[in-house]
Protein backbone atom coordinates (compact mmCIF):
# COMPACT_ATOMS: atom_id res chain seq x y z
CA UNK A 1 0.00 0.00 0.00
CA UNK A 2 3.28 2.51 0.76
CA UNK A 3 3.90 2.08 -3.16
CA UNK A 4 0.59 2.90 -4.40
CA UNK A 5 0.76 6.78 -3.76
CA UNK A 6 4.38 6.87 -5.73
CA UNK A 7 3.08 4.89 -8.37
CA UNK A 8 -0.23 7.12 -9.02
CA UNK A 9 2.26 9.93 -8.88
CA UNK A 10 4.58 8.32 -11.55
CA UNK A 11 1.95 8.08 -13.78
CA UNK A 12 0.20 11.57 -13.47
CA UNK A 13 3.86 12.67 -14.21
CA UNK A 14 3.60 10.95 -17.52
CA UNK A 15 0.40 11.61 -18.47
CA UNK A 16 1.33 15.21 -17.76
CA UNK A 17 4.86 14.60 -19.75
CA UNK A 18 2.85 13.32 -22.86
CA UNK A 19 0.25 15.97 -23.03
CA UNK A 20 3.34 18.62 -23.63
CA UNK A 21 4.66 16.34 -26.30
CA UNK A 22 1.81 15.85 -28.28
CA UNK A 23 1.72 18.61 -30.38
CA UNK A 24 0.91 18.76 -33.44
CA UNK A 25 2.55 22.15 -34.32
CA UNK A 26 6.30 22.53 -32.23
CA UNK A 27 8.80 25.52 -32.11
CA UNK A 28 12.05 25.76 -30.92
CA UNK A 29 15.05 27.34 -30.86
CA UNK A 30 18.89 26.62 -30.75
CA UNK A 31 19.77 28.67 -28.18
CA UNK A 32 17.44 30.13 -25.34
CA UNK A 33 19.79 32.76 -24.15
CA UNK A 34 21.94 34.90 -26.75
CA UNK A 35 24.65 37.73 -25.85
CA UNK A 36 24.49 40.68 -28.39
CA UNK A 37 26.88 44.00 -28.35
CA UNK A 38 25.43 47.18 -28.14
CA UNK A 39 24.52 48.80 -31.69
CA UNK A 40 23.17 45.81 -33.64
CA UNK A 41 19.84 44.04 -34.10
CA UNK A 42 19.13 40.56 -33.07
CA UNK A 43 17.07 37.86 -35.52
CA UNK A 44 16.32 34.67 -33.63
CA UNK A 45 15.98 31.77 -35.95
CA UNK A 46 12.79 29.87 -34.91
CA UNK A 47 12.53 25.91 -36.11
CA UNK A 48 8.59 24.84 -37.31
CA UNK A 49 7.19 21.38 -37.04
CA UNK A 50 3.94 21.44 -38.85
CA UNK A 51 2.57 17.49 -38.95
CA UNK A 52 -1.05 18.70 -40.21
CA UNK A 53 -0.11 18.83 -43.62
CA UNK A 54 -2.18 21.69 -44.29
CA UNK A 55 -1.87 25.33 -43.67
CA UNK A 56 -2.75 26.47 -40.17
CA UNK A 57 -4.01 30.08 -39.48
CA UNK A 58 -4.09 31.42 -35.87
CA UNK A 59 -2.83 34.02 -34.08
CA UNK A 60 1.11 34.68 -32.54
CA UNK A 61 1.44 36.94 -29.71
CA UNK A 62 5.24 38.04 -28.35
CA UNK A 63 5.50 38.87 -24.88
CA UNK A 64 9.05 40.78 -23.93
CA UNK A 65 9.76 42.02 -20.37
CA UNK A 66 13.14 44.53 -20.89
CA UNK A 67 15.22 44.99 -17.81
CA UNK A 68 17.91 48.22 -17.71
CA UNK A 69 19.99 49.47 -15.77
CA UNK A 70 20.45 53.40 -15.29
CA UNK A 71 22.60 55.27 -12.53
CA UNK A 72 21.78 52.32 -10.26
CA UNK A 73 17.92 51.97 -10.74
CA UNK A 74 16.66 49.08 -12.63
CA UNK A 75 13.39 49.52 -13.96
CA UNK A 76 11.47 46.56 -16.16
CA UNK A 77 8.93 46.94 -19.12
CA UNK A 78 6.56 44.77 -20.20
CA UNK A 79 4.92 44.69 -23.82
CA UNK A 80 3.03 42.18 -25.72
CA UNK A 81 1.67 42.08 -29.63
CA UNK A 82 -0.51 39.76 -31.27
CA UNK A 83 -0.55 39.55 -35.11
CA UNK A 84 -2.01 37.04 -37.30
CA UNK A 85 0.00 34.05 -38.27
CA UNK A 86 -0.54 31.23 -40.64
CA UNK A 87 1.95 27.95 -39.72
CA UNK A 88 2.21 27.07 -43.46
CA UNK A 89 2.77 22.91 -44.38
CA UNK A 90 5.96 23.74 -45.84
CA UNK A 91 7.13 26.20 -43.46
CA UNK A 92 10.56 25.43 -41.30
CA UNK A 93 11.66 28.47 -39.81
CA UNK A 94 10.70 32.02 -39.12
CA UNK A 95 12.94 34.46 -37.75
CA UNK A 96 12.06 37.37 -34.62
CA UNK A 97 13.71 40.30 -34.74
CA UNK A 98 14.32 42.72 -32.33
CA UNK A 99 15.86 46.61 -32.07
CA UNK A 100 19.42 47.44 -31.37
CA UNK A 101 19.82 48.56 -28.01
CA UNK A 102 22.86 51.66 -27.05
CA UNK A 103 22.50 50.78 -23.39
CA UNK A 104 23.08 47.20 -21.41
CA UNK A 105 20.11 45.43 -20.30
CA UNK A 106 18.17 42.05 -20.28
CA UNK A 107 15.47 41.22 -23.06
CA UNK A 108 12.89 37.81 -21.87
CA UNK A 109 10.84 37.01 -24.65
CA UNK A 110 8.31 34.15 -24.72
CA UNK A 111 6.10 33.35 -28.33
CA UNK A 112 1.72 32.35 -28.16
CA UNK A 113 0.46 30.51 -31.14
CA UNK A 114 -3.20 30.38 -31.03
CA UNK A 115 -5.39 28.05 -33.45
CA UNK A 116 -8.43 25.67 -33.78
CA UNK A 117 -8.16 22.62 -35.53
CA UNK A 118 -11.03 19.67 -35.16
CA UNK A 119 -13.38 21.96 -32.97
CA UNK A 120 -10.27 22.41 -30.43
CA UNK A 121 -8.79 25.71 -29.49
CA UNK A 122 -4.68 24.57 -29.32
CA UNK A 123 -2.07 26.68 -27.63
CA UNK A 124 2.03 26.48 -28.81
CA UNK A 125 4.19 28.15 -26.47
CA UNK A 126 7.73 29.02 -26.20
CA UNK A 127 10.15 30.47 -24.00
CA UNK A 128 11.15 32.24 -21.88
CA UNK A 129 14.50 33.64 -24.71
CA UNK A 130 16.61 35.57 -22.72
CA UNK A 131 18.69 37.95 -25.05
CA UNK A 132 21.43 40.15 -22.82
CA UNK A 133 22.28 43.46 -24.82
CA UNK A 134 26.68 44.22 -23.85
CA UNK A 135 27.27 41.64 -21.19
CA UNK A 136 27.77 37.93 -20.38
CA UNK A 137 26.02 34.90 -20.47
CA UNK A 138 24.66 34.85 -16.74
CA UNK A 139 26.05 31.62 -14.80
CA UNK A 140 22.53 31.22 -13.11
CA UNK A 141 20.72 30.53 -16.61
CA UNK A 142 19.21 27.34 -16.66
CA UNK A 143 20.05 26.17 -19.70
CA UNK A 144 21.73 27.89 -22.67
CA UNK A 145 20.95 24.83 -25.34
CA UNK A 146 18.28 24.04 -27.57
CA UNK A 147 14.55 25.13 -26.42
CA UNK A 148 11.58 23.52 -26.88
CA UNK A 149 8.33 24.36 -26.88
CA UNK A 150 4.97 22.95 -26.07
CA UNK A 151 1.34 22.54 -27.56
CA UNK A 152 -1.64 22.57 -25.55
CA UNK A 153 -5.55 22.68 -25.56
CA UNK A 154 -6.45 27.07 -24.97
CA UNK A 155 -7.58 27.38 -21.14
CA UNK A 156 -10.36 29.70 -21.18
CA UNK A 157 -7.99 32.39 -19.24
CA UNK A 158 -5.51 33.99 -21.94
CA UNK A 159 -2.50 34.01 -20.41
CA UNK A 160 -2.25 38.46 -21.14
CA UNK A 161 -5.00 38.49 -18.62
CA UNK A 162 -2.66 37.57 -15.78
CA UNK A 163 0.03 39.66 -16.24
CA UNK A 164 0.70 42.29 -13.59
CA UNK A 165 2.88 45.03 -13.22
CA UNK A 166 6.27 44.09 -12.47
CA UNK A 167 8.70 46.24 -9.75
CA UNK A 168 10.24 49.54 -10.76
CA UNK A 169 6.84 49.83 -13.29
CA UNK A 170 4.25 52.40 -13.07
CA UNK A 171 0.88 52.29 -12.17
CA UNK A 172 0.21 54.08 -15.45
CA UNK A 173 1.96 51.78 -17.60
CA UNK A 174 0.24 48.85 -15.80
CA UNK A 175 -2.91 50.00 -17.03
CA UNK A 176 -1.34 50.48 -20.35
CA UNK A 177 -0.25 46.55 -20.33
CA UNK A 178 -3.83 45.56 -19.08
CA UNK A 179 -5.71 47.21 -22.23
CA UNK A 180 -2.71 45.76 -24.33
CA UNK A 181 -4.08 42.39 -23.10
CA UNK A 182 -7.65 43.01 -23.28
CA UNK A 183 -7.14 43.90 -27.29
CA UNK A 184 -4.92 41.03 -27.94
CA UNK A 185 -7.45 38.63 -25.99
CA UNK A 186 -10.18 40.03 -28.31
CA UNK A 187 -8.14 39.73 -31.20
CA UNK A 188 -7.35 36.53 -30.01
CA UNK A 189 -11.14 35.36 -30.38
CA UNK A 190 -12.20 36.63 -33.34
CA UNK A 191 -9.20 35.10 -35.25
CA UNK A 192 -9.91 31.79 -33.11
CA UNK A 193 -13.73 32.33 -34.51
CA UNK A 194 -12.43 33.06 -38.04
CA UNK A 195 -10.14 29.91 -37.85
CA UNK A 196 -13.08 27.93 -36.88
CA UNK A 197 -14.78 29.41 -39.89
CA UNK A 198 -12.10 28.56 -42.53
CA UNK A 199 -11.88 25.17 -40.71
CA UNK A 200 -15.33 24.25 -41.53
CA UNK A 201 -15.63 25.81 -45.20
CA UNK A 202 -12.57 23.90 -46.34
CA UNK A 203 -13.92 20.31 -44.66
CA UNK A 204 -17.15 20.93 -46.57
CA UNK A 205 -15.59 21.97 -49.68
CA UNK A 206 -13.38 18.65 -49.42
CA UNK A 207 -16.36 17.04 -48.90
CA UNK A 208 -18.37 17.97 -51.68
CA UNK A 209 -15.21 17.62 -54.15
CA UNK A 210 -14.76 13.94 -53.19
CA UNK A 211 -18.80 13.28 -53.87
CA UNK A 212 -17.73 15.00 -57.74
CA UNK A 213 -17.92 12.15 -59.99
CA UNK A 214 -15.19 14.06 -62.44
CA UNK A 215 -13.23 14.36 -59.66
CA UNK A 216 -13.66 10.79 -58.60
CA UNK A 217 -12.85 9.35 -61.64
CA UNK A 218 -9.73 11.02 -62.02
CA UNK A 219 -8.32 10.29 -58.32
CA UNK A 220 -10.15 6.62 -58.47
CA UNK A 221 -7.82 6.20 -61.86
CA UNK A 222 -4.98 7.22 -60.70
CA UNK A 223 -5.22 4.92 -57.28
CA UNK A 224 -5.84 2.09 -59.56
CA UNK A 225 -2.14 2.92 -61.35
CA UNK A 226 -0.63 2.58 -58.13
CA UNK A 227 -0.64 6.48 -57.40
CA UNK A 228 -0.97 7.99 -53.89
CA UNK A 229 -2.02 11.38 -52.66
CA UNK A 230 1.29 13.00 -51.47
CA UNK A 231 -0.36 16.24 -50.72
CA UNK A 232 -3.42 18.63 -50.91
CA UNK A 233 -4.02 22.12 -51.09
CA UNK A 234 -8.02 23.55 -50.71
CA UNK A 235 -8.86 27.07 -51.37
CA UNK A 236 -12.57 27.50 -51.15
CA UNK A 237 -14.63 30.90 -51.68
CA UNK A 238 -17.79 28.48 -50.26
CA UNK A 239 -18.62 25.21 -49.02
CA UNK A 240 -19.18 24.43 -52.99
CA UNK A 241 -16.81 26.69 -54.73
CA UNK A 242 -13.20 27.78 -55.00
CA UNK A 243 -9.70 25.78 -56.49
CA UNK A 244 -7.81 22.96 -55.37
CA UNK A 245 -4.51 21.24 -56.18
CA UNK A 246 -3.03 18.09 -55.21
CA UNK A 247 -0.11 16.16 -55.91
CA UNK A 248 0.09 12.12 -56.59
CA UNK A 249 3.24 10.22 -56.29
CA UNK A 250 4.28 6.46 -56.94
CA UNK A 251 7.78 4.93 -56.27
CA UNK A 252 9.57 4.39 -60.08
CA UNK A 253 7.47 6.58 -61.48
CA UNK A 254 6.50 10.63 -62.12
CA UNK A 255 4.66 12.36 -59.98
CA UNK A 256 1.33 13.54 -60.95
CA UNK A 257 0.25 17.04 -60.33
CA UNK A 258 -3.66 18.22 -59.92
CA UNK A 259 -5.89 21.13 -60.42
CA UNK A 260 -9.03 22.61 -60.87
CA UNK A 261 -11.75 24.19 -60.23
CA UNK A 262 -15.21 23.46 -58.93
CA UNK A 263 -18.21 25.77 -58.65
CA UNK A 264 -21.66 25.20 -56.72
CA UNK A 265 -20.91 21.42 -56.14
CA UNK A 266 -19.53 20.52 -59.51
CA UNK A 267 -16.00 20.45 -60.78
CA UNK A 268 -15.60 22.67 -64.17
CA UNK A 269 -12.34 21.34 -64.98
CA UNK A 270 -9.23 19.04 -63.87
CA UNK A 271 -6.12 19.32 -65.17
CA UNK A 272 -2.98 16.58 -64.83
CA UNK A 273 0.21 17.54 -65.58
CA UNK A 274 3.33 14.99 -65.15
CA UNK A 275 6.68 15.34 -66.55
CA UNK A 276 6.28 11.79 -67.97
CA UNK A 277 3.75 9.63 -69.06
CA UNK A 278 1.20 10.27 -66.10
CA UNK A 279 -2.40 8.04 -66.20
CA UNK A 280 -4.30 8.25 -69.31
CA UNK A 281 -8.34 8.11 -69.62
CA UNK A 282 -9.33 3.90 -69.91
CA UNK A 283 -11.01 4.66 -72.97
CA UNK A 284 -7.94 6.20 -74.48
CA UNK A 285 -5.70 3.25 -73.32
CA UNK A 286 -7.98 1.33 -75.16
CA UNK A 287 -8.08 2.67 -78.49
CA UNK A 288 -6.35 1.01 -81.02
CA UNK A 289 -5.10 3.74 -83.00
CA UNK A 290 -3.50 5.86 -80.07
CA UNK A 291 -2.00 1.97 -79.02
CA UNK A 292 -0.32 2.06 -82.52
CA UNK A 293 1.11 5.57 -82.28
CA UNK A 294 2.64 4.59 -79.01
CA UNK A 295 3.40 1.20 -79.92
CA UNK A 296 5.36 2.49 -83.18
CA UNK A 297 6.99 5.34 -80.82
CA UNK A 298 8.83 3.18 -78.49
CA UNK A 299 9.78 1.31 -80.93
CA UNK A 300 12.30 3.89 -82.44
CA UNK A 301 13.33 4.59 -79.06
CA UNK A 302 11.23 7.46 -78.23
CA UNK A 303 10.71 8.61 -74.40
CA UNK A 304 7.73 10.46 -72.92
CA UNK A 305 8.88 14.08 -71.80
CA UNK A 306 6.04 15.45 -70.75
CA UNK A 307 1.80 15.13 -70.18
CA UNK A 308 -1.14 17.10 -69.99
CA UNK A 309 -5.15 15.93 -69.85
CA UNK A 310 -7.60 18.42 -69.20
CA UNK A 311 -10.59 16.79 -67.55
CA UNK A 312 -14.50 18.59 -67.95
CA UNK A 313 -17.69 16.67 -67.30
CA UNK A 314 -18.20 15.81 -70.82
CA UNK A 315 -14.76 15.91 -72.41
CA UNK A 316 -11.14 15.25 -71.52
CA UNK A 317 -8.10 16.37 -73.87
CA UNK A 318 -4.87 14.67 -74.04
CA UNK A 319 -1.41 16.28 -74.66
CA UNK A 320 1.62 13.79 -74.62
CA UNK A 321 4.76 14.79 -75.84
CA UNK A 322 8.08 12.90 -76.39
CA UNK A 323 11.76 13.01 -77.54
CA UNK A 324 13.39 10.51 -79.70
CA UNK A 325 16.88 9.55 -81.18
CA UNK A 326 19.19 12.61 -82.41
CA UNK A 327 16.66 15.14 -80.56
CA UNK A 328 13.48 14.21 -82.76
CA UNK A 329 10.35 15.00 -80.79
CA UNK A 330 6.58 13.75 -81.68
CA UNK A 331 3.46 14.35 -80.18
CA UNK A 332 0.21 12.52 -79.35
CA UNK A 333 -3.19 14.57 -78.92
CA UNK A 334 -6.73 12.83 -78.40
CA UNK A 335 -10.07 13.75 -77.61
CA UNK A 336 -12.44 11.66 -75.21
CA UNK A 337 -16.15 13.18 -75.62
CA UNK A 338 -18.83 11.31 -72.80
CA UNK A 339 -16.34 7.91 -72.83
CA UNK A 340 -15.81 7.97 -76.41
CA UNK A 341 -12.67 8.57 -78.07
CA UNK A 342 -13.52 11.17 -81.01
CA UNK A 343 -9.99 12.23 -82.22
CA UNK A 344 -6.60 10.71 -81.97
CA UNK A 345 -3.50 12.66 -83.51
CA UNK A 346 0.26 11.97 -83.56
CA UNK A 347 2.95 14.78 -85.14
CA UNK A 348 6.91 14.17 -85.72
CA UNK A 349 9.05 17.52 -85.83
CA UNK A 350 12.52 16.52 -87.34
CA UNK A 351 15.85 17.94 -85.45
CA UNK A 352 17.31 21.56 -87.01
CA UNK A 353 20.15 20.79 -89.14
CA UNK A 354 22.84 21.64 -86.75
CA UNK A 355 25.37 22.87 -89.50
CA UNK A 356 22.49 24.92 -91.41
CA UNK A 357 21.78 26.42 -88.38
CA UNK A 358 25.42 27.26 -87.42
CA UNK A 359 25.96 29.22 -90.92
CA UNK A 360 23.30 30.94 -90.25
CA UNK A 361 24.16 32.14 -86.45
CA UNK A 362 27.58 33.00 -87.77
CA UNK A 363 25.81 35.14 -90.75
CA UNK A 364 23.76 37.20 -88.00
CA UNK A 365 26.56 37.75 -85.82
CA UNK A 366 28.54 39.46 -88.65
CA UNK A 367 26.00 41.25 -89.66
CA UNK A 368 25.11 42.15 -85.89
CA UNK A 369 28.56 43.37 -85.60
CA UNK A 370 28.88 45.54 -88.82
CA UNK A 371 26.12 47.15 -87.90
CA UNK A 372 27.17 48.33 -84.20
CA UNK A 373 30.15 49.36 -85.77
CA UNK A 374 28.26 52.06 -88.48
CA UNK A 375 25.82 52.74 -85.09
CA UNK A 376 29.80 53.74 -83.59
CA UNK A 377 30.82 55.82 -86.58
CA UNK A 378 28.18 57.59 -86.59
CA UNK A 379 27.52 58.33 -82.79
CA UNK A 380 31.46 59.89 -83.28
CA UNK A 381 30.03 61.69 -86.50
CA UNK A 382 30.30 65.58 -85.27
CA UNK A 383 26.35 66.62 -85.23
CA UNK A 384 25.34 68.92 -87.53
CA UNK A 385 21.88 69.62 -86.99
CA UNK A 386 20.66 72.84 -85.96
CA UNK A 387 18.64 71.24 -83.38
CA UNK A 388 20.15 70.87 -79.93
CA UNK A 389 17.61 69.05 -77.83
CA UNK A 390 18.13 64.90 -78.18
CA UNK A 391 15.15 62.26 -79.47
CA UNK A 392 12.61 62.03 -77.08
CA UNK A 393 12.49 58.26 -75.89
CA UNK A 394 9.84 56.46 -76.04
CA UNK A 395 7.89 55.84 -72.30
CA UNK A 396 6.93 52.50 -71.25
CA UNK A 397 3.41 51.86 -71.76
CA UNK A 398 0.90 53.15 -68.83
CA UNK A 399 -0.42 50.19 -66.74
CA UNK A 400 -3.57 51.75 -66.57
CA UNK A 401 -3.72 52.76 -70.16
CA UNK A 402 -3.24 49.00 -70.95
CA UNK A 403 -5.77 47.64 -68.08
CA UNK A 404 -8.31 49.88 -70.04
CA UNK A 405 -7.12 48.61 -73.52
CA UNK A 406 -7.33 45.20 -72.54
CA UNK A 407 -11.17 45.50 -70.88
CA UNK A 408 -12.23 47.26 -74.30
CA UNK A 409 -10.96 44.25 -76.33
CA UNK A 410 -11.99 41.40 -73.81
CA UNK A 411 -15.94 43.52 -74.09
CA UNK A 412 -15.12 43.73 -77.71
CA UNK A 413 -14.34 39.62 -77.87
CA UNK A 414 -17.26 38.87 -75.64
CA UNK A 415 -19.57 40.57 -78.18
CA UNK A 416 -18.33 38.63 -81.03
CA UNK A 417 -19.09 35.58 -79.54
CA UNK A 418 -15.43 34.41 -78.25
CA UNK A 419 -16.34 33.61 -74.52
CA UNK A 420 -12.87 32.27 -73.27
CA UNK A 421 -11.09 35.17 -75.11
CA UNK A 422 -12.85 37.64 -73.17
CA UNK A 423 -12.53 35.86 -69.82
CA UNK A 424 -8.73 35.74 -70.77
CA UNK A 425 -8.24 39.36 -71.44
CA UNK A 426 -9.82 40.46 -68.71
CA UNK A 427 -7.76 38.48 -66.29
CA UNK A 428 -4.93 39.76 -67.77
CA UNK A 429 -6.04 43.18 -67.22
CA UNK A 430 -6.59 42.33 -63.56
CA UNK A 431 -3.33 40.50 -62.87
CA UNK A 432 -1.67 43.49 -64.60
CA UNK A 433 -3.07 46.04 -62.21
CA UNK A 434 -2.36 44.06 -59.34
CA UNK A 435 1.43 43.60 -60.35
CA UNK A 436 1.10 47.41 -60.50
CA UNK A 437 -0.78 48.35 -57.24
CA UNK A 438 0.57 45.26 -54.87
CA UNK A 439 4.27 44.00 -56.80
CA UNK A 440 6.57 45.34 -58.68
CA UNK A 441 4.80 46.13 -61.81
CA UNK A 442 6.00 43.23 -64.29
CA UNK A 443 2.89 41.36 -65.89
CA UNK A 444 2.78 37.79 -63.73
CA UNK A 445 0.67 34.41 -63.36
CA UNK A 446 -2.31 33.62 -62.04
CA UNK A 447 -0.46 31.82 -59.49
CA UNK A 448 1.65 35.14 -58.43
CA UNK A 449 -1.20 37.14 -58.58
CA UNK A 450 -3.08 35.08 -56.02
CA UNK A 451 0.14 35.09 -54.27
CA UNK A 452 -0.02 38.97 -54.31
CA UNK A 453 -3.32 39.01 -53.03
CA UNK A 454 -2.60 36.89 -50.48
CA UNK A 455 0.28 39.17 -49.02
CA UNK A 456 -1.85 42.35 -48.79
CA UNK A 457 -5.51 40.51 -47.21
CA UNK A 458 -7.51 39.85 -50.33
CA UNK A 459 -6.95 36.16 -50.87
CA UNK A 460 -10.13 35.20 -50.30
CA UNK A 461 -12.25 38.19 -52.05
CA UNK A 462 -13.94 38.20 -55.69
CA UNK A 463 -10.12 38.93 -57.18
CA UNK A 464 -8.47 35.68 -56.22
CA UNK A 465 -12.24 34.20 -57.44
CA UNK A 466 -12.16 35.66 -60.67
CA UNK A 467 -9.06 34.45 -61.09
CA UNK A 468 -9.82 31.17 -60.72
CA UNK A 469 -13.11 31.50 -63.03
CA UNK A 470 -10.52 32.51 -65.82
CA UNK A 471 -8.67 29.21 -65.56
CA UNK A 472 -12.42 27.28 -65.71
CA UNK A 473 -13.20 29.41 -68.70
CA UNK A 474 -10.17 31.23 -70.38
CA UNK A 475 -8.70 27.27 -70.13
CA UNK A 476 -10.72 24.54 -69.29
CA UNK A 477 -13.76 24.90 -71.60
CA UNK A 478 -16.04 25.81 -68.72
CA UNK A 479 -19.61 28.20 -69.85
CA UNK A 480 -18.90 31.57 -69.28
CA UNK A 481 -22.05 33.69 -67.83
CA UNK A 482 -22.98 37.28 -69.82
CA UNK A 483 -23.54 38.77 -66.07
CA UNK A 484 -20.14 36.77 -64.56
CA UNK A 485 -18.67 38.12 -67.43
CA UNK A 486 -19.70 41.76 -67.04
CA UNK A 487 -19.38 41.64 -63.57
CA UNK A 488 -15.73 40.95 -63.46
CA UNK A 489 -14.87 43.42 -66.10
CA UNK A 490 -16.61 45.87 -63.69
CA UNK A 491 -14.88 44.94 -60.53
CA UNK A 492 -11.57 45.64 -62.21
CA UNK A 493 -12.71 48.82 -63.23
CA UNK A 494 -13.61 49.76 -59.79
CA UNK A 495 -10.12 48.84 -58.84
CA UNK A 496 -8.44 50.91 -61.52
CA UNK A 497 -7.42 54.45 -59.67
CA UNK A 498 -9.16 57.95 -61.57
CA UNK A 499 -7.12 59.70 -63.46
CA UNK A 500 -6.08 63.37 -62.38
CA UNK A 501 -7.57 65.77 -64.99
CA UNK A 502 -5.36 68.58 -63.71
Amino acid sequence: MRRTPALLLFLLLCSLGGAAMAGEVTFSTAQSEYVVPLGEEVEIPVSVQNSWGADIPGMITYRTSVTAESGGISSVRTSMRAESFSVRSDMEEFVIGLPARDEAGTVVLSISFDYSRSGTDREVNLGPITVQYGGEPSSQQASQGPLAGTEQQSSSTSAGQSSSATAGQAPRDALQEGQMAQDADALREHLQEESRRLEAEKEAFGQALRADPTYRSVTEALEEAGYTRTASALDPSSNTSGTFSETHAMDGADAVDLEGAMEDGAVEYLRQASPGMGVMPAALASNATYGSYLEGLESEGFLPSGSVVNTTPERTDVAISFTGPENETASITAVVENGTVTAVEMERQAPLPLVPLAAAFIFLAMIAAIYLLLMRMRDETPETSDDPDPPTAVPLKDPVEECLRLLDVAEAAYADGDVPAAYRMATRALRILVSWQEGDGTEVTDEEARALLERCGHSEGDLARTLGRSGAVGFGGAAGDGEEFMGIVASVRERIPARDEG
